[in-house]
């Protein structure tokens, strides 16, 4: 690897670095934990933590833990393919990964159905 793809890992690993910084802390989870309802959580979430935007449109009315785990799910996704653009060394591969391992997931909840 040259100086180029040394710079372009360290930039990676930066980002990644900052990405972990912004994971709930235990604190985040003893709060989520003495909430009462789905409803009371997603409102944490949306004003407390990193997953505000994705859950920005959510209407509180009809979310459901269905719901949730979705947005949540679609914000480590887009979180992940943030980083796979950022770089392209590993980005095309990996992103091929998450779409084929997310497909699989999706495919076992339909069969369990």
């Amino acid at each position: 690897m040259g100086n180029t793809g040394a710079f372009a890992s360290n930039a990676t690993m930066a980002k990644v670095k900052a990405k972990y910084g912004r994971m709930l802390t235990s604190q985040n989870y003893r709060e989520i934990m003495a909430c009462s309802s789905v409803h009371d959580v997603a409102s944490y979430l949306k004003s407390k933590t990193v997953y505000a935007d994705v859950l920005a449109d959510a209407k509180d009315s009809i979310l459901h833990r269905g719901n949730l785990e979705a947005l949540l799910k679609k914000h480590v996704f887009l979180e992940l393919a943030q980083l796979c653009r950022f770089d392209s060394s590993v980005g095309d591969l990996f992103f091929q990964y998450l779409v084929l391992y997310n497909e699989m997931k999706e495919l076992l909840i339909f069969l369990r159905f």
